[in-house]
């Protein structure tokens, strides 16, 4: 299969190729400016621990509400967590009027042809103002849904890859001792990365696996390693007709995953939850 790769053969050059340098075209340089997001929080768990939640259901059924709702899967996901967060914020003091954005990986392969195996993504941070007022749940599918379309086309992908491509060219940046771009790249990180979305969405779709391999799986977990300005990420993955949805969090509070999955119950459609924290927390 050309999905498995021979441990024993030398890797083809386009394999550890700069997808982003090759593709790059400078013609416009473009880096959104975004405001400071709404940030969940609470009691954190231990120091090194975490709690992981997966609920697991019928991919078909997943697929159809998204149908229904005339967006993606991840879309609709996005969505839900969205319009989940808004509730916690609202019940939230703090900053009540922050917006809510989600952050959601996007495969550059889908827009320029490569066969790399290095990291080839940018972000895209759909959400909603608050400030404007309370969204509905079509509002905010509707907001999430013409942005994604809009912002990630091949052309505005190009303008945002440039602007993080160009400081790689920059002679100083070269000669600059690698202790001081550290500290600079975790500065510039903190300044506008993490601080500008409230957590993290990501869809690897459905999985398949070679027929060979595909008969020794009974199943695939995907999850995403929480930070501590974004304490609760979430990770989907389809796989054998079931689409599971995993949140890693570092902190107590389960509102989040609980709001999630039971709006797909509510939907009508059964989740299995797993989990390796307290059974009194779960959704």
């Amino acid at each position: 299969s050309d999905t498995v790769f021979d441990v024993d053969a030398e890797p083809a050059p386009e394999e550890i190729e700069d997808a982003y340098a090759r593709h790059a075209n400078f013609r416009v340089i473009r880096r959104p400016s975004e405001s400071l997001a709404y940030h969940l929080d609470g009691a954190r768990l231990g120091e090194g621990t975490a709690s992981v939640i997966v609920g697991s259901m019928p991919l078909d059924r997943m697929l159809g509400k998204a149908r229904e709702h005339k967006v993606s899967l991840t879309e609709l996901v996005a969505a839900m967590l969205i319009d989940e967060i808004q509730r916690i914020q609202q019940a939230d003091w703090r900053h009540r009027r922050r917006p809510i954005r989600v952050s959601i990986p996007v495969n550059m392969r889908r827009h320029y042809p490569s066969a790399t195996v290095r990291n080839f993504s940018l972000f895209a941070n759909p959400g909603i103002e608050p400030a404007f007022g309370t969204y509905t749940f079509k509002e905010t599918i509707d907001q999430v849904h013409h942005f994604m379309r809009f912002n990630m086309t091949a052309k505005n992908l190009n303008a945002l890859m440039c602007a993080n491509v160009r400081p790689e060219q920059s002679a100083l940046l070269r000669i600059t001792p690698l202790p001081l771009k550290t500290l600079a790249m975790r500065f510039a990180y903190y300044r506008s990365g993490e601080s500008r979305y409230t957590t993290v969405l990501s869809n690897l779709g459905e999985v398949s696996m070679p027929e060979e391999m595909g008969r020794h799986i009974d199943r695939l977990d995907f999850m995403l390693g929480p930070s501590h300005q974004n304490p609760i990420v979430c990770a989907m993955l389809g796989s054998n007709g079931r689409l599971l949805g995993t949140f890693t969090s570092t902190i107590r509070d389960t509102a989040l995953q609980r709001g999630f999955f039971r709006q797909i119950v509510n939907w009508g459609i059964p989740v299995e939850i797993e989990s390796n924290g307290d059974p009194s927390t779960l959704p």
